[in-house]
């Protein structure tokens, strides 16, 4: 999920993002203020406006994913996948707001945030299964290094048990508080939207869960930020958060007294304009450190370029060879006074081979089975009879 920080298009997209949510808060605080026969009509443009945050968090998701598609880094891309499913249903429920429908729209509020926080304790129950493996047994002063965390020596422990690592160097437990604030905000917010037209102690609730669970996000980040524990966390992003929970609260608070008979008309224009003036505050806020990672990108490339998958082996280049030219005859004669072909040939020419015999009829004749002189049968491979010892020839020609 750290690979989101270190993209420059992934960081311009969500502060894109952020600044049409900002823009789409003015023109609700707008509305809400004046209340005419544009009322309406601004409403709905913020909602459409509103869209455009959602979106491009997907687009900016979407392009990570990809490049650790890219890079075999599948792990990484389950997390990066799960925050553009989020992503997607939040862009379902605000399109769903812009066609004014409360009730759908509350299930994919609910159900983006929540994705969120899943991605979130997934993180943490990583780092601590990654803390456990690295745990070596027998050393006093311990390092913890895990991918989400900075390298922080340990407590001196006693010789044999493994050292006490402490938050900085085990950040488990912030992702923990972080991921369960994101999953009380998704009920808050899907309570808040899915009751806006309904009871007031319901819209109340919403909102009171939605900034307590903006506050546990926001502790998780100030203790890191203070322990070192995840390296350059901003402090205006700790600020931005803190806006963002005490308009939650305020949003929950003000809808409660607004639906009281005890207010005016005029007085519940204010709190509701107040409400959406907050929440654009809120992101323009957070805009801030998306801008100052984007220049710290730009200044230093080669720490926060992308990570470059490792390189293949590289084939051997043909190299074609050059043809080979006939060779002359004359290059193959033997030098001056060396025998050559003919008189090497000479000596074979002095001693002829044989003739081959002539073929007669004493050769071509069968061979005599019995002996011609006491009739004997003949032994296979024999040369003489053995009983009168008269040699075998041939079968005898007629007189």
């Amino acid at each position: 999920m750290h690979e989101i920080l270190r993209q420059r298009s992934a960081l311009t997209l969500v502060a894109v993002g952020l600044a049409a949510l900002a823009i789409a808060y003015i023109l609700a605080a707008v509305a809400v203020a004046t209340l005419g026969d544009a009322t309406h009509d601004l409403l709905r443009a913020a909602d459409w406006v509103r869209l455009a945050g959602p979106i491009a968090v997907l687009a900016a998701t979407a392009w990570v994913g990809w490049l650790l598609i890219m890079q075999s880094r599948w792990m990484e891309l389950l997390e990066v996948g799960g925050l553009a499913v989020g992503a997607l249903f939040l862009s379902i429920s605000t399109l769903l707001s812009a066609v004014n429908t409360q009730t759908t729209r509350a299930t994919f509020t609910g159900l983006g945030y929540g994705i969120w926080a899943l991605v979130a304790l997934a993180v943490g129950f990583k780092v601590a299964f990654a803390q456990r493996a690295s745990a070596p047994s027998g050393a006093t002063d311990v390092h913890f290094p895990h991918p989400y965390g900075s390298q922080v020596s340990g407590t001196q422990g006693v010789p044999g048990q493994v050292s006490s690592p402490g938050i900085a160097s085990n950040p488990a437990p912030l992702w923990f508080c972080a991921g369960f604030g994101i999953l009380l905000f998704a009920i808050g917010s899907a309570l808040a939207v899915a009751t806006a037209t309904g009871s007031a102690g319901s819209i109340l609730a919403g909102g009171i869960i939605s900034g307590i669970g903006c506050g546990l996000v926001v502790v998780a980040l100030a203790v890191a930020q203070h322990t070192r524990a995840f390296p350059g966390v901003p402090p205006v992003l700790v600020a931005g958060l803190v806006v963002l929970a005490a308009s939650s609260l305020y949003q929950g608070v003000a809808s409660y007294i607004a639906a009281q008979p005890l207010t005016g008309f005029s007085e519940d224009r204010v709190l509701l304009t107040i409400a959406s003036v907050l929440y654009a505050v809120a992101a323009g806020i957070l805009i801030a450190p998306g801008v100052a990672q984007i220049q710290r990108i730009d200044q230093t490339p080669a720490r926060y370029g992308p990570q470059a998958p490792p390189p293949r082996p590289a084939r051997a280049a043909f190299v074609p060879t050059a043809p080979v030219a006939p060779i002359p005859y004359e290059a193959l004669a033997p030098p001056q006074g060396a025998p050559g072909p003919a008189t090497a040939a000479a000596p074979a020419a002095e001693h002829p081979a044989s003739p081959a015999p002539a073929t007669t009829q004493a050769t071509t004749a069968r061979p005599v089975a019995f002996c011609s002189q006491c009739g004997t049968a003949r032994p296979a491979g024999a040369r003489f009879c053995r009983s009168c010892g008269a040699p075998f020839g041939t079968t005898p020609a007629a007189d």
